[in-house]
């Protein structure tokens, strides 16, 4: 089966959560999994952003790209305590948090960045807001094949 069915399938046809997840397993590399981040519904939970940021293709690009599609800055040095209604986002925020901050992904193939204007720039650097978190990914560049 195509693995962009599988991306149609995890995002709007599948009911089971738990379904869902197995297929972003099988997801086979990092820009399937940038991909399916493109369609996936946030309301539908945790699951698959998590399957996502624990995939053995996930890197920095797609971390960087999670982060901010989960708002996970919001909880960067909030005073907000955590409770029933907002944990699983708090836990999702903190895993993919540290991740970042701890070099946990490597640079792949895939490029991302996020816009932002120069008074945002200037507010994240005077906050001391790790660059990780907002400077643009360079991703490498696919190894080229030789000719014989």
């Amino acid at each position: 089966m195509n693995q962009y069915k599988f991306i149609e399938m995890i995002c709007y046809e599948l009911e089971d959560h738990d379904e869902a997840i197995s297929l972003v397993k099988t997801l086979d590399s990092s820009a399937l999994l940038y991909e399916l981040l493109d369609h996936y519904n946030w309301d539908d939970g945790f699951g698959v952003p998590i399957a996502v940021a624990n995939h053995p293709c996930c890197e920095v690009a797609i971390a960087q790209k999670l982060y901010w599609l989960a708002a996970a800055d919001y909880w960067y040095e909030s005073e907000e305590e955590v409770n029933i209604y907002n944990k699983e986002h708090f836990n999702f925020s903190k895993l993919i948090s540290q991740r970042l901050l701890a070099g946990y992904y490597e640079v792949g193939s895939l490029s991302h960045a996020e816009y932002f204007s120069q008074v945002q720039l200037y507010k994240f650097k005077k906050q001391g807001f790790p660059d990780v978190f907002y400077q643009p990914v360079v991703g490498t560049k696919s190894k080229q094949h030789r000719q014989p």
